[in-house]
């Protein structure tokens, strides 16, 4: 789905959406996409680097990532599954 904005401007450039990727929420084309992609279309045609957190959780090992102590309602969570759930 093309908000009127991202289509006008599709229009004005004569591009297609196909061209362009989008980066906006369930990869949707945005009016940034369609600037960036007019400003230098080798660059936009380069998939987006993900987000910064999303990034370290990847990187870091798995101890690292299950390491905090379970506290309040995450204990409490917790203790009401059955004894076989890690």
């Amino acid at each position: 789905m093309l908000s009127p904005a991202v289509r006008r401007m599709l229009t004005e450039h004569g591009l297609k959406a196909s061209q362009i990727p989008g980066t906006g929420k369930d990869g949707r084309l945005t009016a940034q996409d369609i600037t960036r992609f007019v400003r230098n279309p080798i660059l936009a045609a380069r998939p987006a680097l993900p987000d910064p957190a999303v990034r370290r959780a990847q990187e870091s090992p798995p101890e690292a990532r299950s390491a905090r102590p379970l506290d309040g309602a995450a204990a409490s969570l917790r203790a009401s599954l059955p004894q076989n759930h890690p």
